[in-house]
């Protein structure tokens, strides 16, 4: 029987007490002055030798701030030169599996017995699982005298090394990593060598941690871009909307940006025909202006039918649809196919355009790499696709009311000249209306342009700064992050605050009591103004039409309360009766002389008349100066049920 095997000799990190050996009684001082010189000498060029090796693993560090690869590979040859290693290697430790990611002087026998090991669990039979498990360095002075059941005895055989120092990288107390040091001949790595790869190991978990925040800055910030570039395109695009009826410049608008934030190669605006049961071509853009005249002749000249290709298969689904590559046989049949591959094109994405859950068109996009998009870019299309289904549907609202413009204008013009007196009111009227529309649109680009806009490009300002002069500390930068998003947030809530003036969702879904209530709350939080609601008999149904005018009275009324008046307190009140519903608004501001603002009145008065009138309606504005005003209007219920029915 072979030799018992001795009791492990597994140590943890220990100091041990400086000695020094008294000379020898007799001994020539000379030859004992030389030794300690000696001696000195030697811990003053290791000490050197030491900090060298940590200043380069620095500059490593600092120079390579998105990969931690070369600095693991300074610290492996640096481990092994300065401690007279064998090999050395380095192990990343991801809270399950051990993986081992760099090495120096490892024979590629070796190798290949590592890679068989690893990745594994940590377990304490493996030295660098041992080390994870238990928070602390492994120091092993001689392999062969270890219990036989560690399977770092059959891998210190098979790899030729008999000592061993396993040391655990550890991130506030949690283990990373090991930095693995061995050696062909038994003996104990020195304090000095300990201390050294302790070092080496806290050097490592710089490394990790700068390479991941400096990834997760990158991230962010890339983020942050993208979100402000869509922000200021969509905002461009609503421009767009508001400030012309010219469809082909919306469109073409929205073609270009949607194509240039989707990083894409082709995008295309197609408007469905519902009596030709098709879609037509209405806009595109390209990446490559030199495909445009091949490929835009051949769109307009083939629309596509219904129910046919992509644009159909989005159109019939109500949602996004894709083919990550038209190339496959079979995936994609459809006359597009053979003039987009001789393009280039690869993979092909369509959004509907829906407006109330009808087919507007379809929003396509054309990549010449294959694959799937990536749900950011499905989802910024759809915004895309919401302003283009907008687009075309105000223009043909603007058709059909041309239409019936001229229509009527035939009629008119074959009347007795008894409807001539008719005809100059009715185009009075259509021209007030049309002026209270265009005042209504300047005062939203207004708000787009100043507070909008004007954030977006501070925020821009912001960002290319910070790129420009980043913070020293992480906790600096995180804090600026934090108030960009922060700023980001706050323009979403603009955007969001300017659709819901646009057209208050709630009103349809909570009634208008409800409605009114929570606009006269929010207005009294955001302006410190005390807004008192009070409501009397309010009939449970109410005609949309008379919602909605009620609803802007109220939000007119108290937006110049709050804008003109100064006044700390405000009074609203709804009271329902059989015929008609009334409303009173009274501020306790500084007033105005009714009688010098006659013919001067801005376009809130104007459209609060206005409004009223078209219901047939009542409404008075009382106001002295130094006395408040006060707002009220009377709508009758019967003309409301009529307006309903027709």
């Amino acid at each position: 029987m072979g030799r018992r095997a001795k009791p492990a000799k597994v140590e943890a990190e220990a100091k041990r007490p400086f000695t020094r050996k008294a000379p020898k009684k007799g001994a020539p001082r000379a030859h004992e002055l030389e030794k300690r010189l000696a001696e000195a000498h030697a811990q003053v060029t290791e000490g050197l030798e030491q900090q060298t090796a940590t200043s380069k693993i620095l500059r490593v560090i600092s120079s390579s701030p998105t990969d931690v690869q070369p600095v693991f590979d300074t610290i492996a040859e640096s481990a092994v030169r300065l401690c007279g290693g064998l090999f050395s290697g380095l192990f990343q430790f991801d809270g399950e599996l051990i993986q081992h990611v760099a090495w120096h002087n490892v024979t590629p026998e070796a190798l290949e017995e590592m890679r068989r090991i690893f990745p594994a669990r940590p377990t304490r039979a493996l030295m660098t699982g041992r080390a994870i498990l238990e928070r602390a360095v492994v120091h092993i002075p001689e392999v062969l005298e270890l219990d036989l059941e560690l399977s770092v005895q059959v891998v210190g055989r098979t790899l030729g090394f008999r000592s061993g120092l396993w040391v655990p990288m550890l991130r506030e107390g949690t283990p990373i990593g090991v930095i693995a040091v061995t050696r062909a001949e038994p003996g104990r790595f020195s304090d000095n060598e300990i201390e050294l790869l302790k070092t080496f190991a806290d050097q490592a978990v710089i490394a990790i941690e700068n390479v991941r925040l400096f990834t997760e800055l990158q991230a962010r910030t890339a983020d942050l871009t993208r979100s402000v570039d869509e922000l200021i395109a969509l905002g461009e695009v609503g421009r767009a909307i508001n400030s012309t009826l010219d469809i082909e410049t919306v469109l073409k608008t929205i073609v270009v940006r949607a194509n240039q934030l989707a990083g894409t190669d082709r995008c295309t605006i197609w408007e469905y025909d519902e009596t030709a049961e098709e879609f037509r071509q209405r806009a595109s853009s390209y990446a490559d202006e030199r495909e445009a005249a091949i490929l835009d002749s051949f769109g307009r000249a083939t629309p596509i039918p219904k129910g046919r290709g992509l644009a159909g298969r989005a159109a019939l689904l109500r949602e996004p649809a894709q083919i990550p590559d038209i190339m496959i046989e079979g995936v994609y049949e459809s006359p597009w196919r053979t003039p987009q591959l001789q393009a280039g094109y690869r993979a092909l994405l369509a959004v509907p355009l829906l407006r109330e859950e009808k087919i507007i068109g379809v929003l396509g996009v054309s990549r010449k790499t294959p694959g799937v998009f990536d749900p950011e870019t499905v989802r910024l299309l759809q915004a895309f696709a919401a302003h283009s289904a907008l687009a075309i549907q105000n223009a043909r609202l603007f058709r059909e009311i041309a239409d019936k413009s001229a229509q009527l204008e035939e009629r008119v013009q074959v009347r007795t000249a008894d409807l001539r007196q008719s005809q100059q009111e009715l185009r009075a009227l259509s021209g007030r209306l049309l002026l209270a529309h265009e005042t209504e649109s300047r005062r939203i680009a207004r708000e787009l342009h100043d507070d909008l806009n004007q954030g977006l490009a501070l925020l821009s300002v912001e960002m290319e700064l910070l790129g420009q002069n980043p913070p020293e500390s992480a906790g600096q930068l995180g804090g600026r992050m934090q108030e960009l998003t922060a700023r980001v947030r706050q323009l979403s809530s603009s955007v969001h605050a300017l659709s819901h003036r646009l057209h208050p969702a709630q009103l349809e879904q909570l009634g208008l009591v409800a409605t009114v209530r929570g606009l006269c709350r929010e207005l009294a939080q955001a302006h410190g103004l005390e807004i008192e609601f009070i409501h009397h008999q309010m009939p449970e149904v109410i005609a949309p039409d008379t919602a909605l005018c009620l609803y802007r009275l109220v939000q007119e009324g108290l937006r110049n309360a709050i804008k003109h008046s100064g006044a700390q307190h405000v009074g609203v009140d709804l009271t329902g009766s059989a015929d008609a519903v009334s409303l009173r608004i009274v501020d306790d501001g500084v007033g105005f002389d009714p009688r010098l603002i006659q013919g001067k009145e801005g376009l809130g008065l104007v459209s609060m008349r206005e409004r009223v009138i078209h219901l047939d309606g009542e409404i008075t504005i009382n106001s002295r100066p130094s006395n408040g005003t006060r707002i009220d209007a009377r709508l009758p219920l019967v003309a409301m049920d009529q307006a309903e029915r027709t």
